[in-house]
């Protein structure tokens, strides 16, 4: 499970027999206090794929910077890069998925304003040189102000899910 914020625009696509696919990232952030008192911030980006109606869904109703709660497995490929090498990329396949906070609390759950449904798979062309790469930085905090605290009660009525 994580909640995070999405990376970057979401663009699904669709395979040659019809089936729907959206590959994304998400980033999460881990915030505390050093030793001296400093506050101290991670980022991690996960990578993401859903599929069929998941996949739509989530195209349609989220946008860059939206947050996002994700339940899903790990899924590690391998393949031979073109310099011989042995590469891995683990991925999150979603199975379930909920809306997060909004950026803008009176935006409610409308389509995305460039949701386009996803079209049938046009052959492979290669990207630009200038193309954004899937772990580009995305600087919007997430708000972890409700987020209950050491030695609070923890209630199953506040859980947000």
């Amino acid at each position: 499970m994580i909640v995070g914020r999405i990376t970057k625009q979401l663009e699904p696509r669709t395979t040659p027999t019809g089936f729907i696919v959206l590959d994304f990232s998400v980033a999460t952030n881990y915030r505390w206090k050093d030793k001296n008192g400093q506050k101290q911030e991670e980022v991690e980006f996960h990578n993401v794929v859903c599929f069929g109606k998941t996949a739509e869904i989530i195209a349609k109703y989220f946008n860059k910077g939206d947050e996002i709660y994700l339940e899903g497995r790990l899924k590690t490929n391998s393949w031979v890069g073109q310099d011989g090498i042995k590469r891995y990329k683990t991925q999150m396949i979603i199975e379930k998925f909920d809306f997060g906070q909004k950026v803008n609390p009176q935006r409610t759950a409308q389509p995305a304003q460039n949701y386009q449904p996803a079209q049938p798979a046009r052959p492979a062309q290669s990207a630009p040189a200038n193309a954004n790469s899937d772990d580009e930085y995305f600087n919007a905090p997430i708000v972890q102000e409700n987020y209950p605290q050491e030695g609070d009660d923890i209630r199953v009525e506040s859980i947000p899910f």
